[in-house]
């Protein structure tokens, strides 16, 4: 029952990429224990990277605050 759970196991990882694919994914979640999710966004935003700079020069933004800070930043 053990070697059958185990060969199932194996199979099932080898269909998702492997052990080093495995491996990639645990330390694309495991970075955003520190707060850092940009690893977890990169994978699907890297597409639209231009899109996504271009965009603070595109929009019309107003402090929501008088702390204009991040405005002044960005």
């Amino acid at each position: 029952m053990h070697a059958e759970c185990g060969k199932a196991v194996l199979e099932r990882l080898e269909k998702a990429g492997g052990l080093a694919k495995l491996s990639e994914d645990h330390e694309l979640v495991s970075a955003h224990h520190g707060d850092n999710y940009a690893p977890l966004m990169r994978r699907h935003f890297r597409s639209h990277r231009k899109v996504l700079l271009d965009l603070p020069d595109t929009l019309s933004m107003v402090a929501t605050s008088t702390d204009d800070t991040v405005l002044q930043a960005v």
